[in-house]
């Protein structure tokens, strides 16, 4: 009637027992790079904390850990986020905001880009203009 989940034999078991050892170790790896960045932070001064805090690099690496962190928490969690009565209503609200915005945006666009084609227009007909045009485009 219950089936076993670790297997119905000592191969089975054996297979299961590696696995989880393989999960283990491989979450200690992850925690002691964890554990050497929080070891030569916490060796640093304040001043030194500062000063590294404002680095073009460190600010990259940090954001870059960061943009991976909350994509892996986003791939893990967000079924289960939508799921709540929290999570739907923010999902419908984005959704909707999502929607509103794209249309807004392509007629924008549409918008920016008559322009640009009205210019090019009066630009390539209207001869002064297009004098005007290439004395400043030679210019530079």
């Amino acid at each position: 009637m219950f089936e076993n989940p670790f297997g119905t034999n000592l191969q089975d078991l054996q297979q299961n027992y590696y696995q989880q050892l393989a999960a283990m170790q491989q979450m200690q790896k992850g925690s002691s790079i964890l554990e050497d960045i929080n070891k030569v932070v916490a060796g640093m001064s304040t001043d030194e904390q500062r000063m590294m805090s404002e680095s073009p690099d460190y600010k990259m690496a940090k954001q870059t850990y960061e943009a991976g962190f909350m994509g892996f928490l986003g791939q893990k969690f967000s079924q289960e986020y939508v799921n709540t009565p929290e999570g739907k209503t923010s999902a419908v609200n984005l959704l909707n905001a999502i929607k509103r915005i794209k249309d807004k945006v392509s007629e924008d666009l549409k918008a920016k880009q008559k322009k640009v084609d009205e210019l090019i227009h009066l630009l390539e007909n209207d001869p002064e203009l297009k004098k005007r045009y290439e004395e400043l485009s030679i210019g530079k």
